[in-house]
């Protein structure tokens, strides 16, 4: 409730929240107010979406434009964009989700199907909360709910990053080393080489215990695998891709990268093969440029011998010029022009 009124007040004071960013390859917001936005398609989707619709596939369109007019209303950003307007109509899915999986908690606390729809959630009214019990124990909602678990249960890392999405804590990460980055500029102080990307780092606070010890052993493994391509790469002069490296030692083969969430779709072949041919490119301009520069600077070494071979001609010219004046002077002879 107190972010509810923290938009309200937003909104009355400055118009439009604008700390929020849709970019283009991500699929969740990034932003100094993603949380903001996150609350809001929250409280939009529970409240438009019919009380006796239990499945987002089963939500009309013509009940979905009131919820998107609404956060475009509230929010500084354009569903116009269709890669944008496709990020929010997911977000209002999987909140849907976790609603209804909030509510499903709540029904098994009890022991009987009376005693749990006499107790309804505190958000929830009466008559809405006896057909969601009815839902809950039908045979449908119960085969997927135990398909679900068995999903859960086969997680073999689990994280320790809560409910902040790993895409916006990776924008604050880079946010703080672009920080660390430009104080280091104002104050001429050297900038540490060769900072852990921020994928890599994110990892490691992400499968971390409060007491500092790792989730699990896999999960200290891939880290310790991911620092030693980390050290090979620097070794060899090969620009650092924190993404390529977890890419590499986790090996995604679903539709998002592993390690990185839901926020983070996997590259394509097409891409990593572009991105890989990109990048061979790159080192073959880059080994070019240094050759030129090299060749460069033995030219200009050569020439700054043949100035000083030219200068000491001058000045060895000039002191037979001035002997020479001295002989014609000493036997008499004018040797002016």
């Amino acid at each position: 409730m107190a972010r509810g009124f923290e938009v309200k007040k937003r909104l009355k004071q400055n118009g439009k929240i604008k700390g929020v960013k849709i970019e283009k390859g991500l699929h969740l917001p990034v932003g100094d107010d993603e949380h903001l936005l996150k609350m809001e398609v929250g409280i939009t989707t529970r409240n438009f979406v019919p009380t006796n619709v239990f499945y987002w596939k089963d939500v009309k369109d013509e009940d979905k434009v009131p919820m998107f007019q609404k956060i475009q209303d509230e929010l500084d950003i354009s569903l116009d964009d269709p890669h944008a307007k496709k990020v929010i109509h997911k977000m209002m899915a999987r909140r849907f989700m976790t609603f209804k999986h909030k509510c499903h908690k709540h029904f098994k606390k009890f022991t009987s199907s009376e005693e749990a729809q006499a107790n309804p959630p505190s958000d929830v009214k009466i008559d809405d909360w006896k057909n969601m019990c009815k839902h809950f124990e039908s045979d449908k909602f119960q085969g997927q709910s135990k398909a679900n678990k068995n999903n859960r249960e086969q997680m073999r890392i689990p994280h320790t990053s809560g409910s902040k999405s790993f895409v916006q804590r990776i924008y604050e990460l880079e946010n703080n080393q672009e920080n660390i980055e430009n104080h280091s500029e104002e104050s001429n102080v050297e900038p540490v080489e060769h900072v852990e990307p921020v994928e890599i780092k994110l990892y490691y606070d992400a499968h971390h215990k409060k007491d500092g010890t790792w989730v699990n052993q896999q999960a200290e493994e891939n880290y310790e695998k991911m620092r030693t391509i980390l050290s090979e790469e620097i070794e060899e002069g090969i620009e650092v891709n924190g993404r390529q490296i977890l890419e590499k030692v986790l090996n995604s083969k679903y539709g998002y990268t592993r390690g990185l969430g839901y926020g983070v779709k996997k590259r394509s072949s097409k891409e990593l093969e572009l991105q890989s041919a990109l990048d061979a490119k790159r080192v073959g301009n880059e080994k070019r440029t240094q050759e030129l520069v090299v060749q460069l600077q033995s030219q200009n070494e050569k020439i700054l011998d043949q100035s000083a071979t030219i200068n000491e001609l001058k000045e060895n010219q000039n002191v037979l010029q001035s002997q020479i004046q001295q002989l014609l002077a000493k036997f008499g002879r004018d040797t002016s022009p």
